[in-house]
């Protein structure tokens, strides 16, 4: 496979991170590109792009070029390397143009079962998994914006939205990651040391997290903690709140509109801002209505008789003025 195709083929990211205090660094990579070869046509390689070991969150990123391989692979909780079982934890991670949400489901169903009984009309359902130990699924689809419903053992399930909450590890302190996958003995969160006393022997604050002295790992006033927090949460917000469904690029109408050319050298007539009210509108606008109705059928009677009276609607009266147009 050229390094065109690499570029042009899409690609499924999987993570993995070990169960039992089991540090990521102790596992050998010969015995781990063993078992992922397994996963790859002719037990070779060259499915795979690449793998990537993360000491700081104790983890390692596979990505495949084949999403029914991917997602075997994420069936699986345990493998054999060098006659030792590895237990391990692995999903699909979230791609581009990718979007996750939340349904509500039966705790004791399995991954497995999520998968082939959850269907959806209007996306593409690529992974489905527990949410913890809560009675949500996390559902990953293959559009930008999630959909509102997915049929999950042919009931309709509301989609939520998702919003991803930042990893912390209580045992060193830490972010990225959870106690659980930490592997290494806990250390103070005063001290930043491992001691047997419950009670800090050093009364000098230092931070595990900026390696500094002052304050310690749990002040909300550490300047690499409020970095790193500013970036989790614009990451969270670009993945979790979907784009607008409609997007309108222009207000202009996709109808031709008339143009009118109005030349500078016509002449308009000049339009007093203090209109000029007659004696006799001023004595309309303050008839009665009954006199107003009397006066509009009078008005009705001359025009009838005279053809030149033309009907005129005076401002702020139900009546019409008759008037005699100027030559």
């Amino acid at each position: 496979m050229t390094a065109h195709d690499r570029i042009a083929k899409e690609t499924f990211t999987v993570l993995l991170r070990p169960k039992n205090n089991v540090s990521i660094g102790a596992i050998p990579r010969k015995g781990l590109a063993a078992v992922l070869a397994s996963y790859t046509p002719h037990a070779s390689l060259n499915g795979l792009t690449s793998t990537h070991v993360n000491h700081r969150s104790n983890s390692v990123t596979i990505t495949f070029y084949n999403k029914t391989r991917a997602l075997a692979f994420c069936e699986q909780n345990k493998c054999k390397i060098n006659d030792e079982t590895l237990e391990y934890e692995v999903y699909l991670m979230h791609p581009k143009g990718t979007c996750r949400g939340l349904i509500q489901v039966d705790p004791g169903d399995s991954d497995v079962d999520l998968r082939s009984q959850t269907t959806c009309e209007s996306a593409v359902i690529l992974d489905i998994r527990h949410l913890g130990k809560t009675n949500y699924a996390l559902v990953m689809f293959d559009t930008t914006a999630s959909p509102r419903t997915v049929r999950n053992y042919l009931e309709l399930c509301k989609v939520k939205p998702y919003v991803p909450r930042t990893l912390v590890c209580y045992r060193c302190h830490r972010d990225g990651h959870l106690q659980k996958h930490w592997p290494n003995p806990a250390v103070c969160s005063q001290c930043g040391r491992s001691h047997e006393e419950d009670q800090c022997p050093d009364a000098t604050p230092y931070c595990n997290l900026c390696k500094k002295t002052g304050h310690t790992a749990r002040d909300t006033n550490c300047q690499l903690k409020i970095s790193r927090l500013k970036i989790t949460q614009k990451r969270t917000h670009q993945r979790s709140h979907s784009p607008p469904r409609r997007h309108i690029t222009g207000s202009e109408p996709s109808f031709p509109r008339r143009q009118y050319n109005i030349s500078s050298t016509v002449d308009f007539p000049h339009l007093s801002q203090t209109p000029d009210i007659s004696p006799t509108t001023a004595r309309l606008h303050l008839v009665s209505v009954p006199a107003a109705r009397q006066l509009e059928t009078s008005g009705r009677n001359n025009h009838e008789r005279c053809p030149t009276m033309l009907p005129l609607r005076v401002p702020g009266c139900s009546f019409f003025k008759y008037h005699s147009p100027t030559n």
